[in-house]
């Protein structure tokens, strides 16, 4: 049996392309969702009390959809890098943070090979608030320039869904339910 979750992230990627009515949509899909499914569709929809000749389009695209990251930096200590991540957790600008363990950190600063202890701080988060997660972790970061590093993220379409559903809305997105 077919993951229902990532058939209907796909049905929603879909129809997104198209205008349709909300009366050909119905209720059915969102009622058949998974709990977190069915939370993504109401946040990310046009109610569908909406007029039957009234245009209903998903506000989550395709670039939306499938369109995170995961953002990588360091931090001189744990309780620094906990406190950054609760800070952008609370900001809704990243959906998950994970602090290791510290680590050494070998580097060129003013032309000399530095050497010291770090912590990593792993944020997972969407494309579109990178910008916004930037500005707000170099207002909290201690380094003149701190590594901000990210790299096209994947994965299954529930885990997907719920990071979208607890990430701010897309920026343009009008939802009314």
């Amino acid at each position: 049996m077919r993951d229902r979750t990532a058939d209907l992230l796909h049905a929603m990627q879909a129809l997104s392309q198209l205008s349709y009515s909300p009366k050909k949509l119905g209720a059915r899909i969102i009622g058949s969702a998974p709990k977190g499914v069915k939370n993504f569709l109401t946040k990310n929809c046009h109610s569908a009390k909406a007029q039957s000749n009234q245009a209903f389009s998903p506000h989550i695209t395709k670039s939306h959809a499938m369109s995170f990251c995961i953002v990588l930096t360091t931090f001189p200590t744990a309780e620094l890098a906990k406190q950054a991540a609760h800070d952008l957790l609370a900001a809704r600008l990243a959906a998950c943070a994970q602090v290791d363990a510290a680590m050494t950190a070998l580097y060129w600063w003013d032309g000399q090979i530095q050497q010291d202890s770090e912590v990593r701080l792993l944020l997972k988060t969407r494309r579109d608030l990178l910008n916004a997660l930037e500005q707000r972790l170099r207002s909290l970061h201690p380094y003149q320039t701190p590594q901000f590093l990210h790299v096209k993220a994947d994965g299954s379409a529930d885990y997907l869904a719920w990071m979208n559903s607890v990430l701010q809305p897309p920026a343009g997105a009008s939802i009314s339910i």
